[in-house]
């Protein structure tokens, strides 16, 4: 990995912001310990989530083994081959998921001190978004305040500024409390406003077009729509509401 590569894709967008800069490692530290306590001590064995019955089933243990692979895959670039995960069935057992992930995340964290590039920025975004989804479907509020969202938000924008390009649309403002980007070429044309966490879900498709439509616009947003839609994310056709947590599984 290239150290010299500044995180986030720092050309891709235009930044003037007030929010304290946090490295990628201490992001992802806090995701972790807080995904790690809350599952291990909030619910019960085989509980679920408050219902919502117009949002979809979040598994929240298939998330967790998802986020274990992506720390090993991440452990593997940046320190060497991981060890096998002791597991002591052939189904995935949340504790011993949660044991491997801790082992893995510490790896990553302490081999993210010593070194920079986009590998921390994509890793936090991705950890800090599930830690999002899980929050809701478990009932647990939003964070006020989150070390991992401004670098989430600056690769969610970077992302949309790859769009505007793409597309060939004029320049754009994103603006929150504290932050502001501007991407594309010369100076916006169109200007949205939203809060910080309101913003990020838009950007990564955890909105449907109708909400991104509502957002404070300075013109009409209806040309940079198609901004929200970079891969991989893509606006959600889901009603906005809170996902039910069904598939909490502690086998011990």
């Amino acid at each position: 990995m290239d150290s010299n590569v500044a995180e986030p894709y720092s050309g891709a967008f235009r930044k003037d912001s007030m929010w304290p800069s946090v490295p990628a490692h201490e992001a992802l530290r806090h995701c972790r310990r807080f995904l790690v306590d809350l599952l291990t001590n909030q619910l019960p064995a085989g509980a679920a989530g408050p219902d919502a019955p117009d949002a979809p089933d979040v598994d929240v243990l298939g998330v967790v083994c998802h986020l274990t692979a992506a720390s090993r895959l991440a452990e593997s670039n940046l320190v060497g081959p991981p060890p096998p995960p002791v597991m002591a069935r052939s189904e995935p057992n949340l504790v011993e998921v949660l044991v491997e992930w801790e082992r893995s995340g510490v790896a990553v964290e302490d081999a993210l001190r010593r070194t920079r590039g986009l590998t921390g920025s994509l890793l936090a975004m991705n950890l800090f978004t599930y830690e999002l989804d899980i929050r809701r479907a478990m009932g647990v509020g939003d964070p006020a305040y989150h070390p991992a969202l401004a670098m989430a938000l600056d690769v969610a924008v970077s992302g949309a500024g790859a769009m505007v390009g793409l597309l060939g649309l004029p320049p754009v403002r994103f603006e929150t409390p504290g932050s502001c980007w501007e991407v594309g070429e010369g100076e916006p044309e169109v200007t949205v406003w939203a809060a910080p966490l309101e913003l990020y879900r838009c950007l990564i498709g955890r909105r449907p077009p109708g909400r991104i439509r509502s957002l404070r616009w300075s013109d009409d947003p209806e040309p940079w729509l198609q901004v929200f839609e970079w891969q991989p994310f893509r606006p959600s056709d889901i009603p906005v509401g809170r996902p039910r947590c069904r598939h909490v599984v502690y086998r011990v």
